[in-house]
């Protein structure tokens, strides 16, 4: 490591120290460390570093295979993590970035992926390394509300979601895995970190069809009809059969959650298109909520069944 900086005057006595750390202080935990990192600090009496940059040399082996373009100089300022402006000089394996002062230095690696926003974004999942999901967007937290992934060996109910506002029974996805692709509504445009530890790879399967529109929430009984776990609810548009899942128990009440699709020329024909009226039914029963179909996030629509009596009419003499 090289601190560099022009038009320093130091006193005799007065010096600046550069110290390789023991131990770094909880990185991020989308980052790879490559190498030592380094204190700097200084005498109290040394001048300020006008204008300093600081050169980190790394070996080679040391970096995750594939992520040598995505390595950055971080700045640990006794609180917090800092991203610096990085140059790279991967011919003699050489980072350098603008100094913050007296902190640690740290070079690390992760593997960036930009995503656009607000709205869908379609992305593939390059690290080897599973994850909890949302362990594994921990840095764009507070910028996503909903990710979609496809099971292509669940024919039943391929499509897995988490959302960052339902009860934790409605999320069925549960971690990201290497080479699959994922449907994220963004809030915003950023870019997402991922830790790598691996050969970064492209999509290994295809659910680039519109993510679906997922529904939920308690079932009721009433005189004519028992909620029991276990019962199919489908989900129908103008006659279509668009999507089907199961009740089961939560938090002593019987519930649901299904996977509304949307409509794809062939397979999925006359299914999910915003403003087209979803209903419902469990077993034979039909229901008497209805909700729009939007795949723009999770819905809360309670089921409850319900039968027509028509009026006695009595004609007086």
């Amino acid at each position: 490591v090289i601190l560099y900086s022009t038009n320093s005057s130091f006193a005799p006595g007065e010096f600046y120290v550069l110290q390789a750390a023991t131990m770094i202080p909880n990185p991020p935990s989308w980052a790879t460390v490559v190498g030592k990192g380094y204190w700097l600090s200084r005498s109290p009496d040394a001048p300020a570093l006008v204008g300093p940059s600081i050169s980190m040399s790394y070996a080679q082996n040391e970096v995750p295979p594939g992520e040598e373009p995505f390595l950055q100089v971080y700045f640990w300022n006794g609180t917090a993590w800092t991203e610096l402006p990085t140059t790279l000089a991967t011919d003699v394996n050489t980072a350098v970035a603008p100094a913050q002062g007296q902190g640690l230095y740290v070079l690390m690696a992760s593997i960036k992926i930009p995503l656009h926003g607000p709205g869908w974004e379609l992305f593939a999942y390059p690290s080897q390394v599973t994850q909890p999901i949302t362990r594994a967007l921990q840095s764009i937290a507070g910028s996503y509300s909903t990710v979609y992934g496809y099971d292509w060996n669940d024919t039943t109910d391929p499509w897995k979601v988490y959302d960052v506002s339902v009860p934790t029974w409605v999320n069925d996805l549960r971690a990201l895995e290497f080479g699959q692709v994922y449907w994220i509504s963004m809030t915003q445009a950023i870019t997402l970190y991922l830790k790598g530890d691996g050969t970064p790879a492209m999509a290994s399967n295809n659910s680039s069809q519109w993510p679906p529109a997922t529904y939920y929430g308690q079932v009721s009984s009433n005189a004519d009809f028992t909620a029991t776990p276990g019962m199919t609810v489908t989900a129908w548009i103008n006659g279509h059969l668009c999507g089907q899942g199961q009740t089961f128990e939560a938090n002593g009440q019987v519930v649901y959650t299904v996977n509304v699709f949307a409509e794809i020329p062939g397979d999925n024909s006359g299914c999910g298109v915003p403003g087209r009226t979803v209903r419902f039914k469990v077993g034979s029963y039909d229901m008497l909520s209805a909700a729009m179909w939007d795949n723009n996030r999770v819905w809360q629509v309670p089921l409850g069944s319900h039968r027509l009596y028509l009026p006695l009419i009595i004609r007086g003499s």
